[in-house]
Protein backbone atom coordinates (compact mmCIF):
# COMPACT_ATOMS: atom_id res chain seq x y z
CA UNK A 1 0.00 0.00 0.00
CA UNK A 2 1.10 3.29 -1.09
CA UNK A 3 1.75 6.37 1.61
CA UNK A 4 -0.39 8.79 0.62
CA UNK A 5 1.67 11.14 2.86
CA UNK A 6 5.06 10.60 1.71
CA UNK A 7 4.97 13.68 -0.79
CA UNK A 8 7.88 13.72 -3.58
CA UNK A 9 9.07 16.18 -6.20
CA UNK A 10 11.63 16.53 -8.68
CA UNK A 11 15.32 17.73 -7.28
CA UNK A 12 16.15 20.94 -9.26
CA UNK A 13 20.19 20.73 -7.92
CA UNK A 14 22.23 20.23 -10.96
CA UNK A 15 25.60 17.70 -10.03
CA UNK A 16 27.73 18.61 -12.51
CA UNK A 17 31.86 18.21 -12.74
CA UNK A 18 32.11 21.45 -11.98
CA UNK A 19 29.98 21.43 -8.34
CA UNK A 20 32.49 19.17 -7.08
CA UNK A 21 35.69 19.91 -5.41
CA UNK A 22 38.45 17.99 -8.05
CA UNK A 23 41.74 18.09 -7.98
CA UNK A 24 43.35 19.45 -11.39
CA UNK A 25 44.02 15.74 -12.54
CA UNK A 26 41.16 14.23 -11.62
CA UNK A 27 37.72 14.11 -13.84
CA UNK A 28 34.42 12.29 -13.23
CA UNK A 29 32.55 10.84 -15.87
CA UNK A 30 29.02 9.97 -14.63
CA UNK A 31 26.06 7.68 -16.57
CA UNK A 32 23.65 9.69 -15.34
CA UNK A 33 24.33 12.18 -18.35
CA UNK A 34 22.79 9.80 -20.77
CA UNK A 35 19.59 10.46 -19.30
CA UNK A 36 17.00 13.15 -19.47
CA UNK A 37 14.65 13.88 -16.71
CA UNK A 38 10.47 13.25 -17.25
CA UNK A 39 8.24 14.13 -14.79
CA UNK A 40 9.53 11.73 -11.45
CA UNK A 41 11.28 9.81 -14.05
CA UNK A 42 14.29 9.29 -16.37
CA UNK A 43 14.18 8.49 -19.99
CA UNK A 44 17.75 6.71 -21.14
CA UNK A 45 19.23 8.72 -24.61
CA UNK A 46 21.50 7.22 -27.26
CA UNK A 47 24.64 9.31 -25.32
CA UNK A 48 27.86 7.08 -24.27
CA UNK A 49 29.09 9.26 -21.69
CA UNK A 50 31.11 6.96 -20.29
CA UNK A 51 32.39 4.42 -22.76
CA UNK A 52 32.97 7.25 -25.00
CA UNK A 53 35.67 8.42 -22.41
CA UNK A 54 37.44 5.22 -22.59
CA UNK A 55 37.39 4.45 -26.17
CA UNK A 56 38.76 7.51 -26.35
CA UNK A 57 41.83 6.86 -24.10
CA UNK A 58 42.03 3.21 -25.47
CA UNK A 59 42.36 4.70 -29.02
CA UNK A 60 44.99 7.36 -27.56
CA UNK A 61 47.10 4.88 -25.57
CA UNK A 62 50.94 4.76 -26.32
CA UNK A 63 52.10 1.92 -23.47
CA UNK A 64 49.82 0.13 -21.64
CA UNK A 65 46.51 -0.97 -20.92
CA UNK A 66 45.69 -3.03 -18.34
CA UNK A 67 41.86 -4.02 -17.71
CA UNK A 68 40.58 -5.63 -13.94
CA UNK A 69 37.04 -6.12 -14.78
CA UNK A 70 34.41 -8.35 -13.64
CA UNK A 71 32.51 -8.31 -16.79
CA UNK A 72 33.62 -7.46 -20.78
CA UNK A 73 30.24 -6.67 -22.00
CA UNK A 74 30.50 -3.17 -23.50
CA UNK A 75 31.04 -3.55 -27.06
CA UNK A 76 32.14 0.12 -27.70
CA UNK A 77 35.14 -0.57 -25.14
CA UNK A 78 35.50 -4.63 -26.69
CA UNK A 79 35.56 -3.07 -30.58
CA UNK A 80 37.94 0.08 -29.28
CA UNK A 81 40.38 -2.88 -27.59
CA UNK A 82 39.97 -5.38 -30.55
CA UNK A 83 40.77 -2.20 -32.83
CA UNK A 84 44.28 -0.95 -30.76
CA UNK A 85 45.37 -4.88 -30.29
CA UNK A 86 45.42 -5.39 -34.69
CA UNK A 87 46.42 -1.78 -35.46
CA UNK A 88 48.98 -0.85 -32.58
CA UNK A 89 50.66 -4.23 -31.03
CA UNK A 90 53.23 -2.73 -29.28
CA UNK A 91 50.82 -1.32 -26.70
CA UNK A 92 50.63 -4.31 -24.42
CA UNK A 93 46.99 -4.62 -23.57
CA UNK A 94 46.04 -7.51 -20.27
CA UNK A 95 42.67 -7.90 -19.62
CA UNK A 96 41.77 -9.54 -16.35
CA UNK A 97 38.12 -10.94 -15.66
CA UNK A 98 35.81 -12.82 -13.35
CA UNK A 99 35.37 -16.72 -14.26
CA UNK A 100 32.01 -15.90 -15.23
CA UNK A 101 33.17 -14.18 -18.44
CA UNK A 102 34.86 -16.98 -19.48
CA UNK A 103 32.93 -19.02 -22.90
CA UNK A 104 34.00 -21.49 -25.07
CA UNK A 105 34.31 -21.27 -28.90
CA UNK A 106 30.75 -23.27 -29.20
CA UNK A 107 29.07 -20.93 -27.23
CA UNK A 108 30.70 -17.73 -28.84
CA UNK A 109 30.20 -19.02 -32.20
CA UNK A 110 26.07 -19.44 -31.04
CA UNK A 111 26.33 -15.71 -29.16
CA UNK A 112 27.27 -13.91 -32.57
CA UNK A 113 25.09 -16.05 -34.85
CA UNK A 114 22.08 -15.32 -32.35
CA UNK A 115 23.63 -11.17 -32.37
CA UNK A 116 23.37 -11.58 -36.73
CA UNK A 117 19.65 -13.21 -36.72
CA UNK A 118 19.02 -10.67 -33.92
CA UNK A 119 20.49 -7.68 -36.50
CA UNK A 120 19.00 -9.12 -39.59
CA UNK A 121 15.34 -9.15 -38.10
CA UNK A 122 15.94 -5.45 -36.52
CA UNK A 123 13.54 -2.75 -38.04
CA UNK A 124 14.85 0.17 -35.61
CA UNK A 125 18.40 2.07 -34.51
CA UNK A 126 17.38 1.01 -31.03
CA UNK A 127 16.59 -2.64 -32.03
CA UNK A 128 19.96 -2.77 -33.47
CA UNK A 129 21.78 -1.18 -30.62
CA UNK A 130 20.16 -3.80 -28.38
CA UNK A 131 21.23 -6.42 -30.59
CA UNK A 132 24.57 -5.01 -30.65
CA UNK A 133 25.29 -4.12 -26.94
CA UNK A 134 23.24 -6.64 -25.02
CA UNK A 135 24.63 -9.84 -23.01
CA UNK A 136 27.38 -10.63 -25.27
CA UNK A 137 30.62 -12.24 -23.58
CA UNK A 138 33.39 -9.95 -25.35
CA UNK A 139 36.62 -11.83 -23.81
CA UNK A 140 37.29 -14.40 -26.45
CA UNK A 141 36.91 -11.82 -29.23
CA UNK A 142 39.05 -9.44 -27.93
CA UNK A 143 41.90 -12.29 -27.29
CA UNK A 144 41.51 -13.67 -30.60
CA UNK A 145 42.23 -9.82 -31.63
CA UNK A 146 45.78 -10.18 -30.09
CA UNK A 147 44.89 -8.94 -26.43
CA UNK A 148 46.67 -10.97 -23.40
CA UNK A 149 42.64 -12.03 -21.49
CA UNK A 150 43.12 -13.66 -18.14
CA UNK A 151 40.51 -15.29 -16.38
CA UNK A 152 39.93 -15.16 -11.87
CA UNK A 153 38.57 -19.14 -12.36
CA UNK A 154 37.69 -20.42 -8.99
CA UNK A 155 34.45 -23.31 -9.78
CA UNK A 156 33.49 -25.18 -12.94
CA UNK A 157 30.17 -24.05 -13.35
CA UNK A 158 29.83 -20.30 -12.13
CA UNK A 159 26.85 -19.57 -9.42
CA UNK A 160 26.25 -16.78 -7.51
CA UNK A 161 26.03 -19.27 -4.36
CA UNK A 162 29.53 -19.87 -3.92
CA UNK A 163 31.08 -17.25 -6.59
CA UNK A 164 34.40 -15.50 -5.06
CA UNK A 165 33.85 -12.94 -7.46
CA UNK A 166 36.63 -10.47 -9.14
CA UNK A 167 34.90 -7.37 -8.42
CA UNK A 168 37.64 -4.95 -9.38
CA UNK A 169 36.52 -2.35 -11.62
CA UNK A 170 39.44 -0.38 -12.76
CA UNK A 171 41.46 0.51 -16.29
CA UNK A 172 45.25 1.65 -16.18
CA UNK A 173 46.09 3.41 -19.52
CA UNK A 174 49.67 4.85 -19.73
CA UNK A 175 50.10 6.91 -16.40
CA UNK A 176 45.71 7.75 -15.84
CA UNK A 177 43.84 5.33 -13.86
CA UNK A 178 39.97 4.88 -13.89
CA UNK A 179 37.77 3.25 -12.05
CA UNK A 180 34.32 3.74 -9.88
CA UNK A 181 31.13 1.81 -9.52
CA UNK A 182 31.04 1.30 -13.77
CA UNK A 183 30.91 -2.33 -14.77
CA UNK A 184 32.21 -2.62 -18.52
CA UNK A 185 28.55 -3.43 -20.00
CA UNK A 186 25.67 -1.70 -21.57
CA UNK A 187 23.80 -2.22 -18.43
CA UNK A 188 26.16 0.14 -16.38
CA UNK A 189 25.95 2.56 -19.33
CA UNK A 190 22.60 2.64 -19.88
CA UNK A 191 20.66 1.20 -17.29
CA UNK A 192 21.82 2.24 -13.50
CA UNK A 193 23.33 5.50 -12.48
CA UNK A 194 27.37 4.66 -11.98
CA UNK A 195 30.20 6.90 -11.97
CA UNK A 196 33.73 6.60 -13.36
CA UNK A 197 36.67 8.78 -11.86
CA UNK A 198 39.60 9.91 -13.59
CA UNK A 199 43.40 10.34 -12.14
CA UNK A 200 46.15 11.54 -14.22
CA UNK A 201 49.13 13.78 -13.62
CA UNK A 202 51.84 13.90 -11.53
CA UNK A 203 49.66 14.78 -8.29
CA UNK A 204 48.55 10.74 -8.87
CA UNK A 205 51.25 9.07 -10.40
CA UNK A 206 52.06 7.14 -7.07
CA UNK A 207 48.28 6.31 -6.96
CA UNK A 208 48.35 4.94 -10.32
CA UNK A 209 51.22 3.03 -9.72
CA UNK A 210 49.44 1.36 -6.44
CA UNK A 211 46.88 -0.06 -8.82
CA UNK A 212 49.31 -1.02 -11.31
CA UNK A 213 50.84 -3.19 -8.66
CA UNK A 214 47.11 -4.63 -7.43
CA UNK A 215 46.15 -5.67 -11.13
CA UNK A 216 50.14 -7.69 -11.14
CA UNK A 217 48.88 -9.19 -8.11
CA UNK A 218 46.08 -10.42 -9.27
CA UNK A 219 47.41 -11.33 -12.88
CA UNK A 220 49.55 -13.95 -11.03
CA UNK A 221 46.54 -14.68 -8.53
CA UNK A 222 46.77 -18.54 -7.13
CA UNK A 223 50.01 -19.17 -9.03
CA UNK A 224 51.43 -22.65 -9.14
CA UNK A 225 47.94 -24.43 -7.40
CA UNK A 226 46.47 -25.45 -11.01
CA UNK A 227 49.30 -28.09 -10.98
CA UNK A 228 48.10 -29.12 -7.97
CA UNK A 229 44.34 -28.99 -8.37
CA UNK A 230 45.22 -31.01 -11.30
CA UNK A 231 46.35 -33.63 -9.88
CA UNK A 232 43.95 -33.81 -7.36
CA UNK A 233 41.67 -34.22 -10.26
CA UNK A 234 43.44 -36.99 -11.93
CA UNK A 235 44.56 -39.11 -8.64
CA UNK A 236 41.49 -38.42 -6.12
CA UNK A 237 38.16 -40.38 -5.82
CA UNK A 238 36.55 -36.96 -4.73
CA UNK A 239 37.47 -33.79 -6.93
CA UNK A 240 36.80 -30.04 -6.22
CA UNK A 241 34.73 -28.58 -8.82
CA UNK A 242 35.10 -25.34 -6.74
CA UNK A 243 38.11 -24.17 -5.55
CA UNK A 244 40.00 -21.77 -4.96
CA UNK A 245 40.71 -18.91 -7.21
CA UNK A 246 43.50 -18.93 -10.46
CA UNK A 247 44.42 -16.76 -12.71
CA UNK A 248 43.90 -18.77 -15.86
CA UNK A 249 43.85 -17.98 -19.77
CA UNK A 250 41.07 -19.28 -21.85
CA UNK A 251 43.48 -22.25 -22.83
CA UNK A 252 43.96 -23.23 -19.27
CA UNK A 253 40.35 -22.97 -18.31
CA UNK A 254 39.35 -24.98 -21.17
CA UNK A 255 41.78 -27.94 -20.59
CA UNK A 256 40.61 -27.52 -16.40
CA UNK A 257 37.34 -27.72 -17.75
CA UNK A 258 37.80 -30.82 -19.76
CA UNK A 259 39.45 -32.40 -17.45
CA UNK A 260 36.87 -32.48 -14.58
CA UNK A 261 34.02 -33.23 -16.93
CA UNK A 262 35.93 -36.13 -18.00
CA UNK A 263 36.83 -37.28 -14.69
CA UNK A 264 33.63 -36.77 -13.10
CA UNK A 265 30.51 -37.23 -16.13
CA UNK A 266 27.88 -36.52 -13.08
CA UNK A 267 29.06 -32.23 -13.55
CA UNK A 268 26.80 -32.15 -16.82
CA UNK A 269 23.74 -33.90 -14.90
CA UNK A 270 20.65 -32.18 -14.32
CA UNK A 271 21.29 -32.04 -10.65
CA UNK A 272 24.13 -30.78 -10.70
CA UNK A 273 23.30 -28.21 -13.43
CA UNK A 274 20.23 -27.53 -11.74
CA UNK A 275 21.55 -27.00 -7.80
CA UNK A 276 25.28 -26.39 -8.52
CA UNK A 277 25.34 -25.15 -4.51
CA UNK A 278 24.47 -28.61 -3.11
CA UNK A 279 27.37 -29.88 -5.34
CA UNK A 280 30.67 -28.29 -4.58
CA UNK A 281 32.89 -31.71 -5.22
CA UNK A 282 31.78 -34.59 -7.32
CA UNK A 283 32.88 -38.50 -6.63
CA UNK A 284 34.10 -39.99 -9.61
Amino acid sequence: MSNTAIVSEASTLAITEESMPLSPGMHVFLTSDNFTVEGTSFKVTTKNTVSDELVRAIDAAEERIHIASGHLRSRPVSEALMRKAAEDPGVEIKVYLDGQEYISDSGNTQQIASRETCLATATTDAKKRACEDKSFLYGREVEKAGANVRYKYYAYRWDAGYAAQMHNKFLIIDDSLYTGSYNLSDNAEHNTFENMFLFTGPEFADLVEAYEDKFQDLWVQGDGLLAGLTKTIEDETTIPIVFPGMSLSWQEVRDLKSLIAAECPDVSSSEFRTNPTAHRTCTK
